[in-house]
């Protein structure tokens, strides 16, 4: 496959990242900017590395860059959780974001494991 943006993953990454996206006023207005840069970039660099990662040369490349698109994505949520415990969002939007990292992440880690089985 040469598009990345055919990849279910790389379209949940997406989703995740529009799904954090209502949580940057809120934290820049609370002067939370630290947290935003992380929370921000980290959801961002989840699609990204999965982008990079299928634009490389084979399954060994992909690979490290799906990890380092796992990782992102285990720093994501961790920042979300850090935002849930300042209570200064509404709840649904959190719980919709965390259960967006948690089904990613099951995903992630099935194409790695189809990837590794399937290597050379």
């Amino acid at each position: 496959m040469n598009d990345y943006k055919k990849l279910q993953i790389w379209q949940d990454a997406i989703d995740l990242y529009q799904t954090v996206i209502p949580l940057f006023p809120v934290l820049r207005e609370q002067r939370f900017y630290r947290l935003l840069d992380q929370l921000e970039g980290s959801a961002g660099s989840v699609a990204d590395n999965i982008a990079e990662g299928q634009g490389r040369n084979g399954n060994k490349e992909f690979l490290y860059f799906l990890g380092v698109a796992k990782g992102s994505l285990q720093e994501c949520d961790s920042q979300l959780h850090r935002v849930k415990l300042l209570k200064i969002c509404e709840e649904p939007t959190l719980t919709n974001a965390l259960n967006k990292t948690d089904k990613l992440q099951a995903r992630i880690q099935t194409l790695i494991n189809y990837l590794k089985k399937n290597s050379n």
